[in-house]
């Protein structure tokens, strides 16, 4: 038998109202008194009724303006998150939405999102610091932990100074907001750390583009920033502009010279593209990132020439110079990677060199790699360890010794689901369709074009590791050629390949989808 008062304090029993202060059940009789040993009233909810939950807003420190109405919600439905209707404004500052935190740390709900949790809820406007002219990026240099967005266009003067330092960095947020800084100019041949911020550390910076910036310095230097440490995320940064130029000794980038992330918590680099020349003469030269350490590459599309000017340098690639740890995917360079130095080494169309289980998926590149020096590989310069899996080469490939269409040199690696077409040449020794020199590693169902590469043989020396990498001719070329790798001819979203035809090498499905949209 349940007896119980509802929200109204009626006695209710079996769906029955009761308004008599006794009920006589089976010849007994209940008081309300039972409940009297009781301090204060009790409630007893009714089971039939749903709970209603609440949604505040709070303007966090406004100046003017009003908060939304309260939003109630049952158990079971959802609610649109309001947006600011009653004009909040504080001055300064941008509104960014609602966050569950009043100083941004909780979970962020935008206008619009919908919300379902059966719970109570407050909400916080978050305001960020605007920067509408050029004057502003002093409030950067003074808050270096700060949030703040780009609410124009701008075009900076040869004045501005790189916001952070190795020693200070700056570690807030910086929405650019799809808006452009043009003509970037910083000069100083005895720099380092030299680029709009100095130095980021956990730092994050999205929707950005930089037109026509000019950077020169003595070491670690990159448009966007000079040096990353921590778990920083980059995300939507563009470098544009047919004079768009980075120059440096050593760690230089278009878009950053150096990062060192941590192993626990990879900084993170995505949907980023950078155009331009990037010019070195030491190490860690590359089209996007000169050397990057814990740091994971998505969606990032490199175009920039990359030239060392050197005799002996190494580590040279048209996206990355040197990758330690972490992975590269859905990533691409096309720019020319060009190399003086007779003894340079460690030079490939992606990546110069592969250390420390450094991985590249779902990638390619497409520019010409030209050489004097050695380990020279169309994707690849060298592996120390790394692996390479669903991945392409195509540019020519040239220069002194260990020679690949897609590794110069494998000490060790591996090389998984991937092919090598560009033509290949050398004046030395070790020269393969697909790799140079093997020295350990393995190579599994991995492949090279005899005609293209004109070569008749996928590896040029083996000192030891497995694997022997398989030659076609185009006109060889059939999709069960292909039958241990994951590919469609119909544009499967669970392939990772895509057939495109009888005598043509297929392409990443991705790739496929870009090249779809672009028509």
């Amino acid at each position: 038998m349940k007896i119980f008062i509802n929200k109204n304090k009626e006695i209710v029993h079996q769906g029955m109202k009761l308004y008599h202060s006794l009920l006589a059940i089976a010849g007994f009789v209940l008081s309300i008194a039972l409940f009297s040993t009781c301090s204060e009233s009790v409630l007893i909810p009714d089971p039939q009724e749903t709970p209603t939950y609440t949604i505040t807003y709070d303007a966090n420190g406004a100046d003017s303006g009003n908060v939304p109405a309260i939003q109630n919600k049952k158990k079971g439905e959802s609610v649109i998150i309001a947006n600011n209707i009653q004009n909040l404004v504080k001055q300064g500052h941008y509104f960014a939405g609602w966050n569950t935190d009043s100083k941004g740390k909780g979970k962020h709900y935008n206008t619009g999102n919908v919300y379902t949790e059966n719970k109570l809820l407050t909400l916080y406007a978050q305001w960020i610091i605007a920067i509408k002219s050029s004057a502003d990026f002093q409030k950067m240099h003074n808050n270096l932990a700060g949030s703040f967005v780009l609410l124009t266009d701008l075009d900076l003067p040869d004045t501005f100074k790189p916001i952070g330092t190795k020693d200070t960095p700056f570690t807030g947020t910086f929405a650019g907001k799809g808006h452009t800084l043009s003509n970037l100019k910083l000069i100083d041949k005895n720099a380092e750390d030299l680029g709009f911020f100095g130095s980021l550390k956990d730092a994050h910076v999205s929707d950005l583009v930089f037109n026509n910036p000019h950077i020169e310095g003595k070491s670690t230097v990159g448009v966007l920033a000079g040096y990353i440490s921590g778990s920083a995320t980059i995300k939507k940064v563009l470098i544009t502009g047919a004079s768009a130029q980075v120059h440096s000794t050593d760690n230089v980038g278009m878009l950053i010279g150096k990062i060192e992330g941590i192993s626990s918590k990879h900084t993170r680099i995505e949907d980023c593209e950078v155009a331009g020349i990037v010019t070195g003469r030491t190490k860690n030269i590359g089209g996007m990132i000169g050397a990057l350490e814990n740091t994971d590459v998505k969606n990032c599309k490199a175009t920039a020439k990359v030239v060392d000017t050197g005799d002996c340098s190494n580590t040279i690639g048209g996206l990355a110079g040197l990758q330690t740890s972490g992975i590269i995917t859905n990533s691409y360079a096309t720019g020319t990677v060009m190399s003086k130095g007779t003894n340079s080494t460690y030079i490939g169309g992606l990546v110069g060199t592969q250390t420390q289980y450094g991985a590249i998926t779902n990638s390619y590149a497409t520019g010409e790699v030209i050489s004097k020096g050695s380990h020279i590989g169309g994707l690849v310069g060298s592996q120390h360890p790394g692996s390479i899996t669903n991945s392409c080469a195509t540019g020519e490939v040239s220069g002194f010794s260990k020679i690949g269409g897609l590794v110069g040199s494998q000490h060790p690696g591996s090389i998984t689901n991937s092919y090598a077409t560009g033509k290949t040449s050398c004046i030395g020794s070790y020269i393969g369709g697909l790799v140079g020199h093997q020295l350990g590693g393995n190579i599994t169902d991995s492949y090279f074009d005899h005609t293209s590469t004109e070569q008749p043989f996928g590896i040029g020396k083996v000192e030891s590791g497995t694997g022997t990498p398989t030659g076609y001719n185009p006109n060889d070329l059939t999709m069960d050629k292909f039958s241990r790798w994951s590919i469609s001819s119909i544009n499967s979203k669970s392939a990772i390949w895509h057939w495109v035809g009888t005598n043509k090498w297929p392409i990443l499905r991705w790739q496929y989808e870009m090249q779809k949209a672009s028509l």
